[in-house]
């Protein structure tokens, strides 16, 4: 915001600003410290994709035995959910992406019960996350993004 010659915020003519009567909100003239704009990173979710082929959403899609996604960006992102459910029970294994930008890295496993929604929250920084189920099963997978 500019600023006249006597050092407070001035309006579009050149007259500093005063608070009008019609707003119950009190004029702002410094930083206050909070931060009013949306975050960077708004929160998203996407389906984890097929690494096969013509890349289909793990969304009710038959797969094989240890199938793998494509990987996921989630660099900045602080909070990371991911959902997963099967029609069979199985392992799941979670990977991420080592900064060399060529390794995968086991993250963790976890159990996967038939048709019984499961979330695994991951608040650790990765720059990619992918998944890989050891069953051949009909799976969904997302994951849902934001920032603290």
């Amino acid at each position: 915001m500019p600023r006249g010659n006597i050092g407070k915020p001035i309006g579009s003519q050149n007259q500093p600003l005063t608070q009008g009567a019609a707003a119950p909100y009190p004029l702002i003239t410094q930083d206050t410290g909070a931060n009013l704009l949306p975050a960077l990173y708004p929160p998203a979710s996407a389906y984890f994709q097929d690494d096969g082929g013509a890349f289909p959403d793990w969304a009710a899609l038959l797969i094989a035995a240890l199938d793998t996604t494509l990987g996921v960006d989630v660099t900045g992102y602080s909070n990371k959910t991911i959902y997963f459910i099967s029609d069979t029970q199985g392992t799941l294994t979670i990977e991420v992406l080592e900064p060399d930008g060529a390794t995968w890295r086991q993250f963790d496993v976890i159990g996967i019960s038939t048709d019984t929604l499961r979330s695994y929250q991951m608040e650790e920084q990765a720059t990619q996350v992918r998944l890989i189920f050891s069953e051949a099963a009909t799976v969904s997978a997302w994951i849902t993004r934001g920032v603290a």
